[in-house]
């Protein structure tokens, strides 16, 4: 079978896309806003996490007030306390959004106003359906090498929440497409790597912070920061790192450890330890 013969009705897209999308929507999570409009709900702290570490967040009547570090972090990111202004940022758009032109004439508009902020406010249900004709048509009319995902990352740590995730499973619905492989960090190497070395490499276990303690007597930072660094995680950080680069900075001073570092700016690492 041909991807452009797959066949799929706007009733069962529709569903599908509403059926994997409603958990993230729709579950009961007192950080999005005031969902709970019937009734008080006492005041409480829910434990969640971010790219800066795991934290409590004080949530009374459905709204986020107040956050604090989760208590087993020794060495807790400042950041966290700007992970609330994400949730009640008035840059975020709240409602679906159309550039006006576009919807005026669709796949014919002049392409040449992207970027001129002229945008109007659709119905969910006709951004459903502005999607799935759109689909329709690209899929009918290039095939599935027309629909390309992009990649959409490091907005969010939950996989469920996750925009590229969403966007992923609501175009399978739909049929195939195309997406992207490995990463942005390393994606080259991702792909070449095993080729020329035999494995990964980026992605190998690296030496552990205890063994280069314990049997290194000089340290070279190569243009690297990892006090600025370490402060955030793909997932949720632990920061139990800072606990061995204190070792680190305790055996500096003692001289027991030379650290050299090359970087054509002054970072936080060399403040750290006194470099």
């Amino acid at each position: 079978m041909e991807l452009n013969d797959f066949k799929l009705s706007r009733r069962r897209f529709m569903t599908g896309v509403l059926a994997t999308g409603a958990a993230s929507i729709l579950a009961p999570n007192p950080l999005i806003g005031k969902v709970w409009a019937a009734g008080e709900m006492p005041e409480q702290w829910l434990q969640s996490g971010s790219h800066f570490g795991a934290f409590e967040a004080k949530v009374v009547n459905g709204e986020w007030i107040e956050t604090r570090p989760f208590k087993h972090d020794k060495y807790p990111c400042d950041m966290l306390n700007a992970v609330r202004e994400i949730v009640y940022n008035p840059s975020r758009v709240r409602y679906p959004m159309v550039r006006l032109d576009w919807l005026r004439q669709r796949e014919k508009s002049d392409r040449s106003q992207r970027g001129d902020n002229r945008f109007v406010r659709v119905s969910w249900d006709q951004a459903l359906d502005l999607v799935y004709q759109e689909l329709e048509r690209v899929q009918k009319e290039t095939g599935s090498s027309g629909v390309f995902t992009g990649l959409a990352d490091w907005q969010m740590i939950g996989k469920l929440h996750k925009a590229g995730g969403a966007m992923d499973r609501g175009l399978g619905l739909h049929g195939s497409y195309v997406t992207t492989v490995g990463d942005y960090s390393a994606a080259a190497a991702q792909v070449i790597l095993p080729h020329v070395m035999g494995s990964l490499e980026v992605y190998e276990q690296q030496t552990s912070l205890p063994l280069v303690i314990e049997n290194t007597n000089t340290i070279v930072l190569w243009g690297c920061d990892p006090i600025k660094n370490l402060q955030i995680e793909y997932l949720v950080p632990d920061h139990q790192p800072f606990d061995y680069w204190q070792q680190i900075k305790e055996r500096v001073a003692q001289g027991k450890m030379r650290v050299i570092s090359v970087d054509p700016v002054r970072s936080k690492t060399q403040n750290y330890l006194g470099l």
